[in-house]
């Protein structure tokens, strides 16, 4: 959760409540766990109603009709989950893996150039592809609002990328980008974004020759330093990132229920 609130940052507003942060992004009310409360414990008898009245307090004037809850608790504890179940919210398990250190993927694949994205074609190529695999991946709706949270993200992206504090890397065959990948860097950690390998070009080795060569470039650069990045409990790519050295750091619970499409 530390670097998600300290890449989160730019372009987000952040206040400490009692027991709990309020992060809103008041350019991209959209983005769902950009505008969302952080508790710092699962919830217990009554908290249900606690959290949902101060989630109304504090995004009840938001175009969205999302509510996300996030728990700072690496044990993976969900608390009393009952209460936001039967109200039509989804219980979010998450794996967080870190490496110091990593090993060439089982499949390397020697086609593909990897650099960081450079022009505005690209840049494009990389939203296009970024909403296709959100829709198609994980089951977002594919509306002008997904578009629109889609290229405010990468829009902050790509001014992280111009102050030198990270980079989005794409692999490319030719011309054409196939896969990308953020990694921004927080003090002594590097926290990975938007992994994701456009669905043509799948089953190649891509995915895990990107993340390998620029976790290897990172560790290169900057000794010493810890690479973090977060996968759903079933997300088939958890595996790849393991073959790579990957190991899970943490277990994160978050309860989600989307904005009626």
């Amino acid at each position: 959760m530390r670097t998600e609130v300290a890449i989160a940052k730019y372009g987000c507003h952040l206040e400490r409540r009692a027991g709990h942060w309020v992060v809103r992004f008041h350019d991209n009310p959209h983005y769902w766990f950009g505008n969302c409360l952080i508790f710092d414990a699962p919830p217990g008898a009554g908290d249900f109603e606690r959290w949902m009245a101060s989630f109304e307090r504090e995004h009840g004037d938001s175009p969205s009709d999302h509510r996300v809850f996030r728990i700072d608790c690496g044990e993976g504890v969900a608390g009393e989950a009952g209460p936001f179940l039967r109200a039509g919210f989804e219980l979010q398990r998450m794996y967080v893996l870190s490496a110091r250190q990593v090993a060439p993927p089982p499949k390397v694949n020697r086609e593909v150039e990897i650099r960081p994205l450079r022009t505005d074609r690209e840049w494009e190529a990389a939203l296009a592809q970024a909403i296709d695999v959100g829709v198609h991946d994980s089951g977002h709706a594919d509306t002008e609002a997904y578009a629109v949270f889609k290229r405010a993200r990468l829009t902050s992206f790509r001014e992280m990328q111009r102050r030198g504090l990270g980079q989005v890397w794409g692999a490319f065959l030719g011309v054409r980008l196939v896969a990308q990948l953020g990694l921004f860097h927080v003090g002594e950690l590097s926290r990975f974004q938007q992994v994701a390998t456009d669905r043509a070009y799948r089953r190649r080795g891509i995915c895990g020759t990107l993340v390998y060569r620029v976790s290897e470039r990172a560790l290169a650069d900057m000794p010493g330093r810890r690479l973090v990045m977060c996968a759903m409990e079933d997300y088939h790519a958890t595996q790849i990132y393991q073959s790579l050295g990957f190991r899970i750091a943490e277990r994160v619970v978050d309860y989600k229920r989307p904005a009626p499409s």
